[in-house]
């Protein structure tokens, strides 16, 4: 039984009534009641078996639906912080959080290790002995947190021993009569196959295939009965059991079979027979209902989200998998012998069995009409592309193509109801959709063009000139049809099939030549189209075809005035449809010139567009019409268009707090677009110079707020404008603290970037530099740190060498008002040099040449800024160490490759000959 009865009163808590009431006032609206409550809970986290009274509140029928809630979040919170005996830097030592239902609030807390209560081995083994079954009977919200803490706990336990006893004892109990232990026991098998998706060490592997062993079988037993429920008993419970050994199962998958399927064909033959079943099994109409109001379901997408649906997505999913890992015995390492054994008898006893399931659910589907959810068929085109690379399943699957392709495939190449809902009600998401890379990954219609582009790709022959007839067809249709009995969703459905095959028409001699009446005859006039989504596909379609060569002289002209009307469509998709597709017109002298005259107007619509629409595409375009048009072109608005630049940047850098990606995609490419438009404006340096003031606030924020993401390119920025403008401003000085700054706290990592703005601060302001002992000392303070470190890479050392050097040889013969700030540093310098010429216990690398040779640089630029100072310090060192540190200056010289290295070599030995016998 769970303990706590009688927990030790400490900090005025808590019996566990005393506890529901506060994890009932952590609830409250009145601010001061819900702090007081959190203060409570957070002191009693040292509390004798607090654990297991936070459990009890969590599954107390006489306790309120949101205290028992409560109670579990705190559980799972309390379990992630205190079970591990690893004491985390910057934790606080708060037991919990305020209770969330998706997440925990992190604690906060200092760069220091902070003392962390870990919870005794005592009341750990309570708590092993009773979490999976106070999942048992709990409302479904309870039981998913309770399931995270026994996540959180699986994944700090060195051996999940006592969870597969679990789950083995009650996978032997009647699904019908006990569905909640069931589903208890099948969320801890899911969460116990989830610590070990990754796990790649042969111990680990081979540790979980003893552990998994003895549940496969059973589990499939549970399996065949759920599954198989008379109609009447069909319960959305029941294929949530399904969906979570399936899930389970696709943990176990992640890295490779395991080995107690993979050695079993039986049992494998079992787990893979319910598969298919699931698969094949129709779907109860009772099933796709909601849950709130008892409606049928009538959305695709809310279809595809019922625990039916989900199942038969992760059974799809799985024989995908299995097919793709071992379909092709070809592609299996020669040297697993075992591995080659298990494909060749996968592909002739399974294959033919799982490839015939698959074309009967596609053709079943496509013949009656019959619902089958986006992704369950992303999964089954997955599938069936593997199928092209095999010959044996290529020839299954050959009699079939054409019908999947015309009638199952391209109806979701087309313009969906629900991407004309999004346009007309949220034009700014559909925008954000469309150019989602994630998105479209993981879409049903990027699965669909994959599948039709490798069909033609690997079997031209039975896919080719089948299709592009197919396209042929469809656009006949269009065209003979009137104009108000047109499908427009048609249309477009057969420009994205063909403009998706645009890299293999391009190369078919036969059909390049076509291409441009293609464009004429049936892509120009939908420019023209009310309908805007066909006005964006004829954009498209220009960006796809936009580098052929143009036989008529008219054809060009002609689709650059199209794309410049669509430009200024009053839909926002036609009009980021048509500014990407300038990018590939811009290889066309013609368009270079047709648009220079107007490069300002272009290039401002285009930054309002991309603040409009955060889109990184229009960066791109933005970045290539600067490059060809020039500083003659740009210049005259170029200090203007930096401007509307970088307050676009600021606008969106506080991307990180937003979770927005897109918004960090674009920012990226914004910097991109200023530094290549600040190449462009340099060859007018007065210009550059009034751009400082855009520049100067952008890095410094970046470095400040310490936005590593765009770190790298604040420096390029930096590095532009510290060295092509005609000197370094005092505005630019500016950001040299500040620099050292970002080094000092968080970006030593970035020291390689970081060394061509301050070559450029030491060479092109070396007034300011050495007169600024602060500044010589923060960079000799870089120098060190990073030759000091042996966690760096040998990069990092060669250029922290080239740092010393670039002080030492602008800092020769400075006329100061006092002593050269450099003569402090000389013999620490030198003492680097030594170690890094004769001593390997300091650097790790110390044989790299490349660092030997800067190493030798440095030495002879000592040599070169103060001749008597360091031969002295030479002098005094012990004969062996001295002849090693020459030999070791010697021997590199010998090697030198730079140009460079032999001058300065040769300007310190001079140094040394001017010294005399003495």
């Amino acid at each position: 039984m769970l303990g706590g009865g009688a927990a030790t009163q400490q900090a005025g808590i808590m019996n566990p009534a005393q506890l529901a009431s506060h994890l009932g006032n952590t609830l409250s609206p009145d601010a001061k009641v819900r702090g007081e409550a959190e203060a409570i809970l957070k002191e009693g986290t040292t509390v004798p078996n607090y654990a297991s009274m936070l459990l009890m509140t969590a599954t107390s029928s006489e306790t309120s639906a949101q205290v028992r809630l409560a109670g579990a979040i705190y559980f799972k919170n309390f379990v992630r912080r205190h079970w591990d005996p690893v004491q985390p830097k910057g934790a606080a030592a708060a037991a919990a959080s305020p209770p969330s239902s998706s997440s925990s609030t992190a604690a906060g807390g200092g760069s220091a290790a902070v003392a962390v209560f870990v919870l005794p081995d005592a009341e750990k083994a309570v708590l092993r002995e009773n979490v999976v079954e106070s999942m048992f009977g709990v409302p479904h919200n309870v039981r998913a947190q309770i399931g995270d803490g026994v996540h959180n706990i699986l994944r700090r336990e060195a051996s999940c021993q006592w969870a597969v006893e679990k789950v083995f004892m009650y996978m032997q109990r009647s699904v019908e009569a006990e569905p909640q232990v069931v589903l208890s026991a099948l969320i801890v098998f899911n969460e116990f196959c989830r610590k070990y998706e990754w796990k790649n060490d042969k111990e680990q592997r081979a540790e979980f295939d003893v552990l998994l062993k003895p549940l496969l079988a059973p589990l499939v037993q549970v399996l065949a009965k759920l599954v198989r429920a008379p109609a009447a008993d069909a319960q959305t419970s029941h294929w949530e059991m399904v969906r979570l050994a399936f899930e389970g199962l696709q943990y176990a998958m992640a890295l490779e079979l395991p080995a107690p399927l993979r050695d079993d064909k039986e049992l494998l033959g079992a787990w893979v027979g319910e598969l298919v079943f699931v698969l094949q099994k129709p779907v109860d109409a009772r099933l796709l209902v909601d849950g709130t109001t008892g409606e049928a379901l009538e959305e695709r997408a809310e279809k595809a989200e019922a625990s039916v649906w989900q199942a038969k997505a992760q059974a799809a999913g799985l024989l995908s998998k299995l097919f793709r890992a071992y379909g092709s015995p070809a592609n299996v390492e020669k040297e697993a012998k075992r591995e080659l054994a298990f494909a060749k008898m996968f592909v002739a006893d399974f294959v033919p069995t799982l490839l015939s399931a698959v074309l009967g659910v596609c053709s079943e589907s496509r013949s009656k009409g019959l619902f089958l959810a986006d992704p369950v068929l992303r999964e089954l085109l997955i599938f069936l592309d593997q199928a092209l690379n095999e010959k044996g399943a290529f020839k299954l699957l050959r009699p079939y193509l054409m019908d999947l392709i015309s009638g199952l495939i391209f109806p979701h190449l087309c313009v969906t109801a629900e991407d004309e809902e999004l346009w007309a009600d949220d034009p700014h998401a559909y925008v954000r959709q469309k150019y989602d890379v994630l998105v479209d990954y993981q879409s049903l219609s990027a699965a669909a063009m994959n599948f039709v582009w490798n069909a033609v790709r690997k079997r031209p022959k039975a896919a080719f000139l089948p299709v592009m007839g197919f396209c042929n067809q469809v656009l006949a249709q269009y065209g003979d049809a009137p104009p108000e009995a047109r499908d427009a969703r048609a249309k477009d459905g057969v420009l994205y099939l063909i403009g998706g095959l645009a890299e293999v028409l391009v190369r078919k001699a036969a059909f390049k030549g076509q291409l441009e009446g293609l464009l004429v005859r049936h892509v120009f006039p939908e420019f023209q189209n009310p309908v805007g989504f066909l006005r964006a596909r004829a954009c498209w379609m220009v960006n796809r075809f936009a580098d052929i060569p143009f036989s008529s002289p008219d054809t060009l002209p002609q689709a650059l005035a199209l794309i410049g009307a669509a430009f200024r469509d009053a839909e926002l998709p036609v009009r980021v449809e048509a500014a990407v597709a300038l990018r590939p017109l811009m290889g066309h002298e013609q368009t270079v010139a047709a648009l220079r005259p107007n490069a300002g107007d272009i290039l401002r619509t285009l930054v309002a567009l991309t603040n409009e629409t955060e889109n990184d595409d229009l960066t791109a375009v933005m970045r290539t019409l600067i490059m060809e048009f020039g500083e003659e072109h740009v210049g005259p608005f170029g200090v203007e268009l930096l401007g509307e630049l970088g307050e676009s940047f600021l606008r969106m850098l506080d991307w990180e707090e937003e979770g927005d990606e897109n918004k960090a995609l674009t920012s990226m490419g914004l910097l991109n677009v200023m530094h290549v438009l600040s190449m462009v404006l340099k060859e007018n340096p007065a210009t550059l110079r009034r751009c400082e003031v855009v520049v100067v606030p952008l890095v410094r924020a970046v470095l400040e707020k310490q936005v590593i993401d765009f770190i790298e390119d604040v420096l390029d920025l930096l590095a532009v404008y510290t060295f092509y403008c005609e000197s370094v401003s005092p505005e630019l000085w500016s950001l040299f603290p500040v620099l050292y700054q970002a080094f000092d706290s968080f970006a030593c990592d970035w020291f390689s970037e970081m060394l061509h703005p301050l070559d450029n601060y030491i060479s092109r302001g070396a007034d300011v530099f050495f007169a600024n002992p602060d500044y010589v000392a923060a960079v000799w303070n870089m120098a060190d740190r990073v030759l000091r470190n042996d966690g760096m890479g040998k990069r990092e050392y060669a250029d922290a060498f080239e740092l010393l050097e670039l002080v030492l040889t602008n800092g020769r013969g400075r006329a100061l008002a006092g002593p050269n700030p450099v003569d402090a540093y000389v013999p620490r310098a030198l003492e680097l040099v030594v170690h890094m010429l004769t001593d390997d216990t300091l650097l790790p690398s110390r044989n790299d040449a490349e660092n030997l040779e800067a190493a030798a640089r440095v030495l002879s630029a000592l040599l070169f800024y103060n001749t008597e100072a360091v031969a002295g310090l030479l002098a005094q060192m012990p004969a062996p160490l001295l002849g090693e540190v020459v030999k070791g200056w010697l021997a590199a010289v010998e090697d030198f490759g730079l140009a460079h290295s032999k001058k300065l070599c040769v300007l310190a030995l001079c140094c040394l000959f001017q010294l005399g016998p003495g």
